[in-house]
């Protein structure tokens, strides 16, 4: 092996191997005269060839994008400092396409202790970029989704430590940030908390889905229940990776009662509302539920419940329960409905 260390030939031909399978190249300047050398895979990343110029010490500034180039003085201060550096920039090849480098630069020191040669490593990271841009396109789209929808949103370690609430804030007041890890348990009813952390944590430990109706203390100081619920993600080995969570607002469901027993009778503002939920002409309904349309017109032209006919709005509520329709039966104020 150490043989092959002294063929030209093949340290070439290593030299080639890697920065085919890097997409990248480097350059040597030797100092102090700043003589400069570029390897074949650097005049590749820049879309040039070998015979187009002989490069000197700025000549990678000067294919880098405007926005990104350094000054003369600046470079002046790379080589004065001669200490090794890490940077990302655009370049702007001879065929005006844009990539972006990255670019790693050290110094080599003679037996005095002073730079005699700089090398600087380049590495094609288009790809990387795009994928980045195109995963902060993507959050941003998730963030605006799930800032529109009428529920919270979050996340957590394999661990179980909560983070990311998105919604948090708008429901409760409680900064997201403070809320992560368990504080958010501090806006957790008192009765409610000891049996909101026990499921939790049993989830986390088994790795099983998590779910939970909990009171949750909001803004304006009152108390309102969310159902949460949350499912682990796993690798492709089964190991999980994060967890994600969603609470929705029950409050409705759990103050006001949805008739369990069937009991209560439907009345025809709720009918009529059903209709218009599902857009259902008085026909369908009439076909579906084996109700003359007649009956479910003059049913309709009452909000209330009429005396009698107990069967036909029996047979109207179990339909459209059916197709999705659930009936609601406030404490105070008018019955109505809303989609399953």
């Amino acid at each position: 092996m150490m043989a092959h260390l002294g063929d030209v030939d093949f340290i070439q031909r290593l030299i080639a191997i890697a920065e085919r399978w890097h997409q990248g190249g480097f350059f040597i300047v030797e100092l102090p005269s700043r003589a400069t050398f570029w390897s074949d895979g650097l005049f590749t990343l820049v879309d040039s060839e070998r015979a187009a110029f002989s490069p000197d010490f700025a000549s990678i500034n000067n294919y880098q994008h405007p926005d990104d180039r350094h000054s003369p003085a600046e470079l002046e201060t790379v080589l004065m400092e001669a200490s090794s550096y890490d940077r990302e920039f655009r370049v702007i090849t001879a065929r005006g396409r844009l990539r972006w480098i990255s670019c790693h630069i050290e110094f080599q020191t003679g037996a005095d202790g002073r730079p005699v040669r700089m090398i600087g490593m380049l590495h094609d990271i288009s790809e990387l970029h795009e994928t980045q841009r195109l995963l902060a396109t993507h959050r941003e789209r998730f963030n605006a989704l799930t800032s529109a929808l009428p529920m919270l949103v979050w996340s957590g370690r394999p661990d179980g430590h909560v983070e990311s609430l998105v919604g948090w804030r708008r429901l409760t007041g409680q900064d997201d940030r403070t809320a992560e890890g368990t504080a958010w348990v501090e806006r957790v009813h008192p009765d409610d908390r000891e049996a909101v952390c026990r499921r939790w944590r049993d989830a986390v430990e088994s790795g099983e889905p998590y779910s939970s109706d909990v009171r949750v203390l909001t803004a304006d100081g009152s108390y309102r229940w969310l159902a949460a619920s949350a499912r682990p993600v796993r690798s492709a080995d089964g190991v999980i990776i994060e967890w994600i969570g969603s609470a929705i607002d029950i409050q409705e469901r759990r103050m006001w009662p949805m008739d369990p027993t069937d009991s209560i009778e439907i009345t025809g503002g709720q009918i009529r509302a059903a209709r218009g939920l599902l857009n259902w002409s008085v026909s369908r309904l009439s076909t579906l539920a084996g109700v003359a349309s007649s009956a479910i017109r003059r049913l309709e032209e009452f909000d209330g419940v009429t005396k009698g006919e107990s069967d036909l709005r029996a047979s109207l509520k179990s339909c459209l329960r059916k197709a999705g329709v659930e009936f609601i039966f406030p404490p105070n104020g008018k019955p109505g409905i809303r989609p399953v």
